[in-house]
């Protein structure tokens, strides 16, 4: 049985961005959100 992390839910972020492996792609979802206003 296969499972599923929802991006959308509080945990479901904590999950997938609140790793030390996936910091640079952490940085890179609020680099492409700010685009224009700040640069991380």
């Amino acid at each position: 049985m296969a499972h599923f992390v929802n991006p959308f839910t509080d945990i479901g972020f904590k999950i997938i961005f609140g790793q030390p492996a996936s910091k640079e792609l952490l940085i890179t979802l609020l680099n492409e959100l700010l685009a224009g206003e700040h640069h991380i």
